[in-house]
């Protein structure tokens, strides 16, 4: 999204550009806001996003001060229905955990994140 909106908007779209994240494990959002990461987290990452917003040294990734200051993880369920919608968002990133939902609670959450999501935004 930052790179989409450098190159579309300029600086003045990067200053739009927030990026937050959330796990029901609270391990992974200490891990997310820590911001460093075993260069094995990056195997399946092209090396260029890599270098720049998580340059490697000493056998560590670490997110760059850049990227730290539009990002933000947050401790939450998806299916606590009970949480606010606060705000729309553009894209929403939900990997490897629908496939283990019922069919009726897959149904339920995508049509939360219908809720989330402006006309145009994605779901990926």
């Amino acid at each position: 999204m930052h790179d989409h909106a450098n190159r579309n908007g300029g600086p003045r779209s990067l200053r739009q550009v927030r990026i937050v994240g959330s796990d029901v494990d609270r391990d992974a959002i200490a891990t997310a806001r820590n911001g460093r990461y075993a260069e094995s987290a990056f195997t399946h990452a092209p090396a260029s996003i890599r270098d720049r917003y998580f340059p490697l040294q000493d056998a560590i990734s670490t997110a760059t001060p850049e990227l730290r200051g539009i990002s933000s993880f947050e401790h939450g369920d998806m299916l606590d229905w009970s949480l606010p919608v606060a705000r729309k968002v553009n894209l929403i990133v939900c990997r490897n955990v629908v496939i283990y939902f019922t069919r009726t609670t897959q149904e339920a959450l995508f049509s939360r994140f219908h809720d989330l999501l402006p006309p145009g935004g994605f779901l990926v």
